[in-house]
This record gives C-alpha cells, sequence and structure tokens, in this order.
C-alpha cells in the first residue's frame, strides 16, 4: 500500500536516503527533468528510443496482451559504464541537460 500509494500519488517508487547526493543537486535534477517533459512533442521525439530497445524518449513496451498498461512517458539513459552511453538519445534542451 505504502509503494502504491507513492507511485501513484507522488510519482516516487522508493527514496534511497544517506546516499551522499545533496538536496540541491536533486532539485535540479527535477528541474531539468520537469522542462524537459515540458518541451512540446516534436522536441521530445527527437530523441525516441526504437521500438526493440529501452533506451531513449518513449512509453513502456507492450510485451504481452495480458500486460496492464501505464500510459506514462518516460527518458531512459544508459549513465554506466560510461561507454555504453548512446549520447544521441540525450537531450539538448534544456541547455542544462
Amino acid at each position: 500500500m505504502f509503494y502504491k500509494f507513492f507511485s501513484q500519488e507522488l510519482g516516487y517508487l522508493f527514496q534511497s536516503i544517506n546516499h551522499g547526493i545533496t538536496g540541491v543537486f536533486l532539485d535540479q535534477v527535477r528541474s531539468v527533468t520537469a522542462q524537459f517533459f515540458a518541451l512540446p512533442m516534436e522536441d521530445k521525439l527527437k530523441y525516441s528510443r526504437a521500438v526493440d530497445s529501452t533506451e531513449g524518449y518513449g512509453n513502456d513496451m507492450i510485451l504481452s496482451e495480458d500486460q496492464i498498461l501505464d500510459w506514462t512517458d518516460r527518458l531512459y539513459l544508459i549513465l554506466s559504464p560510461e561507454d555504453q552511453r548512446q549520447f544521441k538519445f540525450w537531450p539538448e534542451k534544456p541547455e542544462i541537460f
């Protein structure tokens, strides 16, 4: 029940604490994320994921007819290992991204 409330009402599935990342940095990440998702669809689609991939902008893949559909937009980026980063999926807007 706890996880369901936070994921549906607040958009968070869990919270990690004592990880060494400052609150200021996390606020910046939230701000940049909100700015990206507020862009016109045309801008976001420049970073669309391939049909058979998870990386990039898009929705969750439909893998089964029995799958519960959760219509959300997401931007999935590989950060580590660094040699697997695909910068074609990294937005140019907002500029701070």
